[in-house]
């Protein structure tokens, strides 16, 4: 035992209460700081937004459902007219002149550009996975016009990830930070306490490590979000129909990180007992596990109206019902001395714990028009963020809420897409271009998201196809960890799918 730092000098201990799991560090996007300049009224209100990560995480689908409506991006809405209708307007489902079956395969590829204090590092993760399999029966009714039955499976989000960040931190610690912020109550279960890297002197809580530290930080995420489907679409009268679709989903969503303050440069070689100035650090390691099992349904209302044979608009009107997940967390840290000493501290009790969450509406519009093989298509889309809800056992639900109000807004997300039939040729050709406005009240957040889908097809037969869709996602995220120091993260997702589609 480090016998000078580790004495506790029970008699003149500054009390505070044992933290709540160590999650608000995850928020902080995946850096294990929190600014030490802000109240600790804020602090504990900030805790509850990493619920609403996982809300946004879960209400922002990144898949393409199929390489047609991934190559046409949101304005696919304005067209819906094939499988994918099912979830963006099944009431274009009735626009199927024959029965369809399709299936696709996709691979993604993530990679993470984050640079933190002038450090720059790079990652890579890459995924490979059935994207969706479905069919759609049409029923014609003569004069009386259609109506259309839709069945499928899609992986509706994936959620692999990760970055590596590296970076000289003269400024902070996340090891002072658990100093600073520890509020009356007992020191047992501060991993700063636990951990011997501060002592109480002279009444007052300390450390001497609050600066000139390697910070490392290595986070992995797996999972994904699938879907299991039926529609509807039925012609009400001449060139409009409607739609419903339930929509049910589930999967599950691991998240891994390493954090590592360390003392690269050897300042802190001896040990201060009276003004506890320095210790013989070496290293602190935190390492932090999430599991969380999800399930979730949802209701898309859609209408469409067909103008001659070249016009066409619709709406749809996504209604969540419920979304659930069961989580398992975990926190362990230990440090290390240049005597070779080493301490453990492992706070948490991994029992499962439910979590309820509540996803916002989705109010959607989009309109295309064809002319000589060319379809010109638009649509645009909102959610109010702010409705998101979380609560659970372990949950402040009122927290969450005050949380949604003042870090969420509403989102925009709005797109162009053409495609175009070569004529004479059996190919066809897409492309597109979609825009989502950050979720996040603040726009120095970042969050704001570019699409840009290219794709094309190969016409087999009369009734067969082959598609091939790229399509990158990029976006920065620039977040504030201490007053006036952060980082920014430069991440793009490449996805290919391709898929063969046989008319019946």
């Amino acid at each position: 035992m480090k016998t000078d730092i580790s004495h506790r000098h029970e008699q003149n201990t500054y009390i505070l209460h044992r933290p709540r799991r160590f999650r608000l560090y995850r928020l902080l996007c995946m850096l294990a700081f929190t600014c030490t300049s802000f109240p600790a009224t804020y602090f504990s209100a900030r805790a509850q937004a990493v619920y609403l990560e996982d809300a946004l995480r879960y209400a922002r689908p990144n898949g393409m459902t199929a390489p047609r409506a991934g190559a046409l991006g949101i304005a696919y809405s304005g067209i819906a007219d094939d499988f994918a209708a099912l979830y963006v307007n099944p009431a274009g489902l009735t626009m199927l002149p024959l029965a369809e079956f399709s299936a696709s395969g996709q691979f993604n590829s993530y990679n993470g550009t984050v640079t933190h204090f002038g450090t720059t590092m790079s990652s890579n993760r890459t995924s490979g996975f059935l994207g969706h399999i479905g069919i759609v029966l049409p029923v014609r009714l003569g004069d009386a016009g259609n109506y259309s039955i839709a069945i499928g499976y899609t992986r509706e989000s994936d959620f692999t990830g990760g970055d590596t960040i590296s970076g000289f931190n003269t400024a902070s610690s996340l090891i002072n930070t658990w100093v600073t912020r520890q509020q009356a109550g007992n020191l047992n279960g501060n991993p700063a306490w636990e951990l011997a890297l501060a002592d109480v002197v002279n009444n007052r809580f300390i450390t001497p490590l609050r600066s000139n530290l390697q910070q490392e930080v290595g986070i992995r995420e797996r999972g994904a979000l699938n879907t299991l489907s039926i529609g509807l679409g039925v012609d009400i009268i001449r060139n409009l129909s409607l739609g419903i679709a339930f929509i049910g989903t589930f999967g599950e969503y691991n998240y891994r990180r390493i954090f590592r303050e360390l003392d690269a440069q050897n300042r802190y070689t001896r040990l201060d007992t009276r003004n506890l100035t320095d210790i013989d650090f070496r290293d602190m390691r935190m390492v932090e596990f999430i599991d969380q099992g999800l399930s979730g349904s949802r209701l898309v209302f859609g209408a469409q109206g067909r103008f001659g044979d070249n016009i066409r608009a619709g709406a749809s009107f996504t209604l969540p019902l419920g979304f659930q997940a069961t989580e398992q967390f975990s926190t362990s840290y230990n440090a290390s001395f240049d005597n070779n000493e080493t301490r453990f501290f492992n706070p948490n009790d991994p029992s499962p714990m439910p979590i309820a969450f509540t996803m916002p509406w989705v109010l959607n519009v989009g309109a295309s028009a064809h002319f000589s093989g060319l379809t010109v298509a638009g649509s645009a889309e909102i959610s109010d963020m702010r409705l998101i809800r979380a609560r659970g056992s372990a949950i402040d639900a009122t927290g969450v809420e005050q949380a949604a109000n003042a870090l969420l807004t509403t989102q925009l997300r709005a797109g162009v897409g053409i495609e175009y039939d070569i004529p004479n040729r059996p190919f066809v050709l897409r492309g597109s271009y979609s825009y989502f406005s950050s979720p996040y009240l603040q726009s120095a957040t970042g969050g704001a998201l570019s699409i840009f889908g290219l794709g094309g097809g190969y016409y087999l037969g009369a009734n067969s196809r082959l598609d091939l869709t790229y399509r990158a996602n990029l976006t920065n995220v620039n977040n504030l960890l201490y007053s006036g120091t952060g980082y920014t993260s430069e991440q793009v997702l490449h996805q290919l799918q391709a898929q063969y589609v046989i008319r019946f």
